[in-house]
């Protein structure tokens, strides 16, 4: 495919608290730029979805400058066709990624997270991030068949509603699965339906070394976590996973880690960066294999 056609076409975003909305798609040796934008939900809310479409895709990627007035982005425009193509293509390649350049960034330059008291667990977060998160449990439960065999152990160390670990345990039921989350609120709303959760820092799990399985790390994300502080949780995490093991790494907002890096320091092997959904929808979903010899 020639991605590059006539002239270059130069998008300059004036405000950085929507620089985070920008994304790379990199298939094989071509990367893409686009846009995120507002998505309808099932339930008729309009919210930025981990979802992406192909008609986000602006261009075939070449530079970025910053400036006075912003960032200034620069892509070869491409017709929809292979726009959809694009995302066709990466949904059969294990290495196509996509990345975000930009956290979300305030006034300050500086990257927000959420509140304590923003994961109090209402009924109304609640069921916001259960509708949001569909997808992520079609696709693990989907990856996993065939690699959880009986008495291992799937550790969510940030279980939020708990619904995502509870679904995984119906699906696995000959494995131990097991959430922990910092917030009381979201424990008490999680064991309330039966999931197995503790309290517990993610900085600090309380599971044994190499004991787990399948470990799920779905916060190394923008609002959730500074990108400078997803690097000591992933490394403390783990700690926790046994040879042969698997991480995966995925979240309602854009992951702000350098998962690739952290993979090759860790000696974990990257089988994948993204998954599909439906008919040309894509969205980041890494999956990490610890090596037999680790």
């Amino acid at each position: 495919m020639d991605v590059k056609g006539e002239g270059i076409r130069r998008y300059v975003e004036t405000n950085r608290t929507r620089l985070n909305l920008y994304f790379i798609l990199r298939v094989g040796d071509v990367r893409w730029l686009g846009r995120k934008r507002l998505e309808r939900t099932a339930s008729g809310r309009n919210t930025l979805s981990s979802v992406l479409r192909p008609e986000m895709l602006l261009g075939a990627y070449h530079d970025f400058q910053f400036g006075e007035r912003g960032v200034a982005f620069e892509c070869w425009p491409r017709p929809d066709a292979d726009k959809r193509e694009a995302f066709r293509c990466a949904s059969g390649m294990p290495d196509s990624e996509i990345t975000f350049p930009f956290p979300l960034l305030d006034d300050r330059w500086c990257e927000p997270t959420c509140s304590t008291e923003h994961w109090s667990a209402n009924e109304g977060l609640a069921d916001r991030l259960d509708e949001d998160e569909q997808h992520f449990r079609d696709i693990s439960a989907k990856f996993l068949d065939g690699k959880v065999s009986s008495g291992d152990v799937i550790y969510d160390p940030a279980c939020s509603t708990g619904t995502y670990i509870r679904e995984l345990g119906k699906v696995f039921p000959q494995a131990r699965c097991i959430g922990s989350d910092l917030a009381h609120g979201m424990t008490r709303r999680a064991s309330a339906h039966g999931t197995s959760v503790f309290v517990a820092d993610a900085l600090l799990p309380p599971l044994a070394d190499r004991s787990v399985h399948v470990l799920v790390i779905r916060f190394l994300n923008s609002e959730v976590l500074k990108s400078a502080d997803t690097v000591g949780i992933f490394k403390s995490l783990c700690r926790t996973l046994a040879a042969g093991g698997y991480v995966l790494v995925f979240g309602h907002t854009p992951i702000v880690a350098p998962v690739r890096h952290l993979a090759q320091e860790a000696g974990m092997d990257v089988l994948t960066c993204t998954a599909a959904r439906g008919d040309g929808e894509l969205f980041q979903f890494y999956v990490l294999k610890s090596r037999p010899d680790r």
